[in-house]
Protein backbone atom coordinates (compact mmCIF):
# COMPACT_ATOMS: atom_id res chain seq x y z
CA UNK A 1 0.00 0.00 0.00
CA UNK A 2 1.19 3.50 -0.85
CA UNK A 3 0.01 7.01 -0.03
CA UNK A 4 0.66 9.21 -3.05
CA UNK A 5 -0.13 12.68 -4.30
CA UNK A 6 -1.32 11.96 -7.83
CA UNK A 7 -1.72 14.51 -10.60
CA UNK A 8 -4.93 14.66 -12.64
CA UNK A 9 -4.26 14.05 -16.34
CA UNK A 10 -7.90 14.31 -17.39
CA UNK A 11 -11.40 13.96 -15.97
CA UNK A 12 -14.00 13.53 -18.69
CA UNK A 13 -17.64 12.54 -19.00
CA UNK A 14 -18.08 9.22 -20.84
CA UNK A 15 -21.82 8.66 -20.27
CA UNK A 16 -24.70 10.11 -18.26
CA UNK A 17 -23.29 10.87 -14.78
CA UNK A 18 -20.32 8.62 -15.57
CA UNK A 19 -16.74 9.88 -15.72
CA UNK A 20 -13.23 8.65 -16.47
CA UNK A 21 -10.49 10.05 -14.23
CA UNK A 22 -6.89 9.56 -15.40
CA UNK A 23 -4.21 10.00 -12.74
CA UNK A 24 -0.42 10.14 -12.87
CA UNK A 25 1.16 8.06 -10.12
CA UNK A 26 4.49 6.55 -9.16
CA UNK A 27 3.97 3.21 -7.41
CA UNK A 28 0.19 2.71 -7.41
CA UNK A 29 -0.18 2.03 -11.16
CA UNK A 30 2.80 -0.32 -11.08
CA UNK A 31 1.55 -2.29 -8.06
CA UNK A 32 -2.18 -2.44 -8.85
CA UNK A 33 -3.65 -5.87 -9.54
CA UNK A 34 -7.04 -6.69 -11.12
CA UNK A 35 -9.84 -6.31 -8.60
CA UNK A 36 -7.94 -4.03 -6.22
CA UNK A 37 -9.07 -0.52 -5.32
CA UNK A 38 -7.78 2.85 -4.14
CA UNK A 39 -9.09 5.40 -1.63
CA UNK A 40 -9.26 9.06 -2.72
CA UNK A 41 -9.34 12.11 -0.44
CA UNK A 42 -11.72 14.64 -1.91
CA UNK A 43 -12.71 18.17 -0.90
CA UNK A 44 -11.56 20.01 2.24
CA UNK A 45 -9.52 18.23 4.95
CA UNK A 46 -12.60 17.48 7.08
CA UNK A 47 -15.46 17.69 4.58
CA UNK A 48 -16.01 15.01 3.55
CA UNK A 49 -14.06 13.39 6.36
CA UNK A 50 -13.60 9.93 4.86
CA UNK A 51 -11.81 8.84 1.71
CA UNK A 52 -13.84 7.27 -1.09
CA UNK A 53 -13.09 3.81 -2.59
CA UNK A 54 -12.80 3.21 -6.34
CA UNK A 55 -11.74 0.20 -8.40
CA UNK A 56 -8.60 0.53 -10.49
CA UNK A 57 -10.10 0.39 -13.98
CA UNK A 58 -6.83 0.49 -15.95
CA UNK A 59 -3.18 0.73 -14.90
CA UNK A 60 -0.07 1.45 -16.91
CA UNK A 61 3.55 2.19 -16.00
CA UNK A 62 2.91 5.63 -14.49
CA UNK A 63 -0.79 6.14 -15.05
CA UNK A 64 -4.03 4.64 -13.77
CA UNK A 65 -7.69 5.20 -14.56
CA UNK A 66 -10.79 5.35 -12.39
CA UNK A 67 -14.23 4.90 -13.92
CA UNK A 68 -16.86 6.32 -11.59
CA UNK A 69 -20.47 7.41 -11.39
CA UNK A 70 -21.67 10.66 -9.82
CA UNK A 71 -24.00 9.59 -7.01
CA UNK A 72 -23.28 11.68 -3.90
CA UNK A 73 -21.22 14.39 -2.25
CA UNK A 74 -17.84 12.72 -2.73
CA UNK A 75 -18.28 11.94 -6.40
CA UNK A 76 -19.83 15.37 -7.00
CA UNK A 77 -16.56 16.86 -5.73
CA UNK A 78 -14.66 14.38 -7.86
CA UNK A 79 -16.39 15.62 -11.01
CA UNK A 80 -14.90 19.05 -10.32
CA UNK A 81 -11.29 17.81 -10.42
CA UNK A 82 -9.36 19.51 -13.20
CA UNK A 83 -6.17 18.81 -15.13
CA UNK A 84 -2.94 19.21 -13.10
CA UNK A 85 -4.81 19.20 -9.78
CA UNK A 86 -3.28 17.01 -7.05
CA UNK A 87 -5.29 14.25 -5.36
CA UNK A 88 -4.23 12.21 -2.32
CA UNK A 89 -4.59 8.51 -3.17
CA UNK A 90 -4.09 5.49 -0.90
CA UNK A 91 -3.61 2.07 -2.44
CA UNK A 92 -3.68 -0.33 -4.05
CA UNK A 93 -5.84 -2.05 -1.44
CA UNK A 94 -7.63 -5.36 -0.94
CA UNK A 95 -7.35 -8.79 -2.48
CA UNK A 96 -8.03 -8.89 -6.19
CA UNK A 97 -9.13 -11.68 -8.49
CA UNK A 98 -7.58 -15.10 -7.96
CA UNK A 99 -5.88 -16.99 -10.75
CA UNK A 100 -7.84 -20.03 -11.90
CA UNK A 101 -7.37 -22.43 -14.75
CA UNK A 102 -9.88 -22.59 -17.55
CA UNK A 103 -9.99 -22.64 -21.31
CA UNK A 104 -12.57 -19.86 -21.47
CA UNK A 105 -12.75 -16.85 -19.16
CA UNK A 106 -16.07 -15.02 -18.95
CA UNK A 107 -16.01 -11.48 -17.53
CA UNK A 108 -19.33 -9.93 -16.55
CA UNK A 109 -19.88 -6.27 -15.71
CA UNK A 110 -23.17 -4.65 -14.79
CA UNK A 111 -23.34 -0.85 -15.12
CA UNK A 112 -20.44 0.83 -13.35
CA UNK A 113 -19.28 -2.71 -12.52
CA UNK A 114 -17.31 -2.39 -15.75
CA UNK A 115 -14.78 -0.52 -13.60
CA UNK A 116 -14.04 -3.66 -11.60
CA UNK A 117 -13.20 -5.92 -14.55
CA UNK A 118 -11.33 -3.50 -16.84
CA UNK A 119 -7.85 -4.29 -15.56
CA UNK A 120 -8.67 -8.00 -15.40
CA UNK A 121 -9.55 -8.00 -19.09
CA UNK A 122 -6.20 -6.42 -19.92
CA UNK A 123 -4.08 -8.84 -17.91
CA UNK A 124 -5.95 -12.14 -17.94
CA UNK A 125 -4.30 -14.64 -20.27
CA UNK A 126 -6.21 -17.04 -22.49
CA UNK A 127 -9.48 -16.72 -24.38
CA UNK A 128 -11.83 -14.14 -22.88
CA UNK A 129 -15.40 -13.08 -23.47
CA UNK A 130 -16.82 -9.93 -21.92
CA UNK A 131 -20.52 -9.41 -21.21
CA UNK A 132 -21.66 -5.91 -20.22
CA UNK A 133 -25.12 -4.78 -19.17
CA UNK A 134 -26.65 -1.32 -18.69
CA UNK A 135 -30.13 0.05 -18.08
CA UNK A 136 -30.20 2.14 -21.26
CA UNK A 137 -28.00 3.49 -24.02
CA UNK A 138 -27.28 6.80 -22.28
CA UNK A 139 -25.62 4.84 -19.45
CA UNK A 140 -23.17 3.15 -21.83
CA UNK A 141 -19.63 4.63 -21.93
CA UNK A 142 -19.38 4.06 -25.68
CA UNK A 143 -15.73 5.14 -25.97
CA UNK A 144 -14.75 2.30 -23.61
CA UNK A 145 -16.76 -0.43 -25.33
CA UNK A 146 -14.78 -2.71 -27.64
CA UNK A 147 -16.01 -4.54 -30.71
CA UNK A 148 -15.73 -7.95 -29.06
CA UNK A 149 -17.78 -6.93 -26.01
CA UNK A 150 -21.27 -8.42 -25.80
CA UNK A 151 -23.41 -5.40 -24.92
CA UNK A 152 -26.91 -5.58 -23.42
CA UNK A 153 -29.32 -2.83 -22.37
CA UNK A 154 -32.58 -3.43 -20.54
CA UNK A 155 -34.54 -1.21 -22.92
CA UNK A 156 -32.75 -2.33 -26.09
CA UNK A 157 -31.64 1.21 -26.97
CA UNK A 158 -28.07 0.00 -27.54
CA UNK A 159 -26.67 -3.44 -28.17
CA UNK A 160 -29.05 -6.34 -27.52
CA UNK A 161 -32.16 -5.99 -25.40
CA UNK A 162 -31.73 -7.97 -22.20
CA UNK A 163 -29.44 -8.37 -19.20
CA UNK A 164 -26.04 -9.87 -18.53
CA UNK A 165 -27.79 -13.14 -17.64
CA UNK A 166 -28.94 -13.39 -21.26
CA UNK A 167 -25.34 -12.90 -22.37
CA UNK A 168 -24.04 -15.56 -20.00
CA UNK A 169 -26.66 -18.05 -21.15
CA UNK A 170 -25.80 -17.27 -24.79
CA UNK A 171 -22.14 -18.09 -24.20
CA UNK A 172 -22.97 -21.21 -22.20
CA UNK A 173 -25.16 -22.52 -25.01
CA UNK A 174 -22.39 -21.92 -27.54
CA UNK A 175 -19.85 -23.60 -25.26
CA UNK A 176 -22.08 -26.60 -24.39
CA UNK A 177 -19.57 -27.93 -21.87
CA UNK A 178 -16.82 -28.25 -24.46
CA UNK A 179 -14.35 -26.13 -22.50
CA UNK A 180 -13.72 -25.45 -18.83
CA UNK A 181 -15.31 -22.12 -17.96
CA UNK A 182 -14.24 -19.53 -15.38
CA UNK A 183 -16.49 -16.60 -14.54
CA UNK A 184 -15.70 -13.22 -12.95
CA UNK A 185 -18.36 -10.62 -12.13
CA UNK A 186 -18.77 -7.09 -10.80
CA UNK A 187 -21.96 -5.09 -10.53
CA UNK A 188 -24.93 -4.39 -8.31
CA UNK A 189 -25.75 -6.71 -5.42
CA UNK A 190 -28.87 -7.95 -7.19
CA UNK A 191 -26.95 -8.73 -10.37
CA UNK A 192 -24.21 -10.55 -8.48
CA UNK A 193 -26.74 -12.66 -6.61
CA UNK A 194 -28.48 -13.59 -9.87
CA UNK A 195 -25.14 -14.53 -11.46
CA UNK A 196 -24.23 -16.51 -8.34
CA UNK A 197 -27.50 -18.45 -8.44
CA UNK A 198 -26.95 -19.29 -12.10
CA UNK A 199 -23.39 -20.45 -11.49
CA UNK A 200 -24.41 -22.60 -8.54
CA UNK A 201 -27.15 -24.28 -10.55
CA UNK A 202 -24.67 -25.12 -13.33
CA UNK A 203 -21.66 -25.96 -11.17
CA UNK A 204 -19.51 -23.10 -12.50
CA UNK A 205 -16.95 -21.54 -10.18
CA UNK A 206 -17.29 -17.79 -10.05
CA UNK A 207 -15.49 -14.88 -8.43
CA UNK A 208 -17.40 -11.72 -7.57
CA UNK A 209 -16.13 -8.27 -6.72
CA UNK A 210 -18.35 -6.99 -3.92
CA UNK A 211 -19.10 -3.27 -3.92
CA UNK A 212 -19.53 -2.00 -0.38
CA UNK A 213 -19.54 1.26 1.54
CA UNK A 214 -16.08 1.59 3.09
CA UNK A 215 -14.77 3.95 5.74
CA UNK A 216 -11.11 3.12 6.33
CA UNK A 217 -10.24 0.76 3.47
CA UNK A 218 -7.78 -1.26 5.56
CA UNK A 219 -10.02 -3.43 7.75
CA UNK A 220 -9.74 -1.47 10.98
CA UNK A 221 -13.27 -0.10 11.33
CA UNK A 222 -15.21 -3.31 10.50
CA UNK A 223 -17.72 -1.18 8.61
CA UNK A 224 -17.87 -3.20 5.38
CA UNK A 225 -18.44 -6.75 6.61
CA UNK A 226 -19.78 -9.40 4.24
CA UNK A 227 -21.61 -12.50 5.48
CA UNK A 228 -19.88 -15.70 4.33
CA UNK A 229 -19.84 -19.41 5.10
CA UNK A 230 -16.67 -18.74 7.12
CA UNK A 231 -18.19 -15.96 9.19
CA UNK A 232 -18.18 -12.24 8.57
CA UNK A 233 -15.40 -10.99 6.31
CA UNK A 234 -14.25 -7.45 5.60
CA UNK A 235 -14.82 -6.40 2.00
CA UNK A 236 -11.84 -4.05 2.07
CA UNK A 237 -9.30 -6.38 3.69
CA UNK A 238 -10.47 -9.95 2.99
CA UNK A 239 -12.01 -8.93 -0.35
CA UNK A 240 -13.31 -7.15 -2.27
CA UNK A 241 -13.15 -10.29 -4.43
CA UNK A 242 -14.74 -13.47 -3.05
CA UNK A 243 -15.63 -16.89 -4.39
CA UNK A 244 -19.38 -16.72 -4.86
CA UNK A 245 -19.98 -20.09 -3.19
CA UNK A 246 -18.59 -18.65 0.06
CA UNK A 247 -21.15 -15.84 0.17
CA UNK A 248 -24.44 -15.96 2.03
CA UNK A 249 -26.96 -13.96 0.05
CA UNK A 250 -29.51 -12.30 2.28
CA UNK A 251 -30.51 -8.78 3.29
CA UNK A 252 -27.51 -8.48 5.60
CA UNK A 253 -24.92 -9.33 2.92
Amino acid sequence: MRLEDCRVLSNESVATNTYLLRLLGKDIPRLAKPGQFVMLKLGAPLDPLLRRPFSVFKAFEEEFWILYKKVGKGTSLMVQLSTHQIVSVMGPLGNGFFSQSGELHLLVGGGIGLAGIGLLEERLEGEKKVVLGFRCGTDVPSSLIKDHHLLFTEDGSMGVKGTVLDGIEQILLANSGKRALCLYACGSLGMLQAVSNLCRSLGIRCQVLMESIMACGVGACQGCVIKTTKGYKRACKDGPVFWEDQLIWDNST
